[in-house]
C-alpha cells in the first residue's frame, strides 16, 4: 500500500457525507458510539463529530474487568477533547456472574453487554449506533457476532487498518492513540496481532493487493511469505460464515407430490 495513493481529506469528506445521509435519511437525532481508547472508535467519533457537530454525539465508555487503566484514560480524554456527551457505565459487576472460566466466552459476552447498553442507549435518544470495525478486521472475521460487530452504519469498514492509521493522524487523533497496541482488552494480555498470529501490515498488504492490484497470488505469496498467507487464507475462509447473511430455509410452497 502507499500512502501517497490515500487522500486523507477526500476520504474524511466522503465519510462525513455518508454518516450526515445515514443519520438525515433514517431522521436520527445523532450517533451512539463505544469509545475504548483505541485507534478505530476514536478515528470513528471524530469523523461522526466533523459530519454531525460534537453536540449529537454519545459516547459510551464500557469498561470490563480486563480494561487497562491506561485505555479508560485515552477513552475519557479523547471525549473531552471532542467535547462529546458521555456515559460511563463499568461492566464488570454485570459479567462476573455469569463466572466463564473459558476466555473466549467472557470476551463474547463482554462484547455483547456492551452493544446491548449502546442500543439501549441509542434507543433512549433517537440515535444509531455507529460501528468501529475496519477492513482488516472484517476480512479477517476478527469481530464478535451480535458484539462489536453489531451497528446501525459503518463508517470505515471499507478502510484497512493502515488507512484507518493514515487519517487518525490526518484528523489529529492524539498520539498516545495512535500508538497503543491494537487490542479489545477482552483478556489480560490479548492483543489482536498476537491473537491473529499475523500482523496488520501482512493482513492488509496481502487482501490490498489480492483485491486491489493485478499481482499474481504465487507473487503475493513468495513476498509475504508462505506461512503467513496461509494463516490470513485460512482464518479468512474460516470466518467466512460472520460476513454473510444467516442460511435461511426457503420453503417450496407449490403442491406436494
Amino acid at each position: 500500500m502507499n500512502r501517497r495513493d490515500f487522500d486523507a481529506a477526500k476520504v474524511t469528506r466522503q465519510c462525513a457525507t455518508f454518516i450526515k445521509g445515514v443519520i438525515e435519511n433514517a431522521k436520527a437525532d445523532g450517533v451512539v458510539i463505544g469509545l475504548s481508547g483505541g485507534l478505530d472508535s476514536a478515528v470513528v467519533a471524530a469523523l461522526c463529530v466533523k459530519a454531525i457537530g460534537n453536540m449529537k454525539v454519545h459516547a459510551a465508555l464500557l469498561p470490563i474487568d480486563t480494561t487497562e487503566r491506561n485505555s479508560f484514560k485515552r477513552a475519557r480524554e479523547l471525549a473531552n477533547r471532542l467535547n462529546v456527551d458521555t456515559t460511563y457505565i463499568p461492566l464488570a459487576p454485570h459479567i462476573a456472574p455469569f463466572g466463564f472460566q473459558d476466555r473466549v466466552r467472557h470476551g463474547n459476552i463482554s462484547a455483547r453487554l456492551r452493544m446491548i447498553i449502546q442500543y439501549d442507549m441509542a434507543k433512549a435518544v433517537n440515535c444509531l449506533v455507529a460501528g468501529t470495525e475496519n477492513k482488516s478486521e472484517y476480512l479477517m472475521g476478527y469481530f464478535t457476532l451480535h458484539g462489536d460487530g453489531a451497528c446501525d452504519f459503518s463508517p470505515i469498514r471499507d478502510l484497512y487498518k493502515t488507512e484507518v492509521r493514515w487519517l487518525a493522524e490526518y484528523l489529529d487523533v492524539p498520539q498516545e492513540i495512535r500508538d497503543a497496541a491494537p487490542s479489545a482488552e477482552l483478556w489480560d494480555g490479548q492483543t489482536d496481532e498476537t491473537e491473529m498470529g499475523v500482523t496488520y501490515d501482512q493482513i492488509d498488504e496481502y487482501f490490498y493487493r489480492v483485491f486491489n492490484t493485478r499481482d499474481k497470488l504465487v507473487d503475493i505469496r513468495r513476498d509475504i511469505g508462505a506461512d503467513v498467507v496461509k494463516v490470513i487464507e485460512d482464518r479468512h475462509k474460516a470466518t467466512h460464515y460472520k460476513r454473510a447473511d444467516s442460511p435461511v430455509c426457503f420453503i417450496n410452497r407449490g403442491k406436494l407430490k
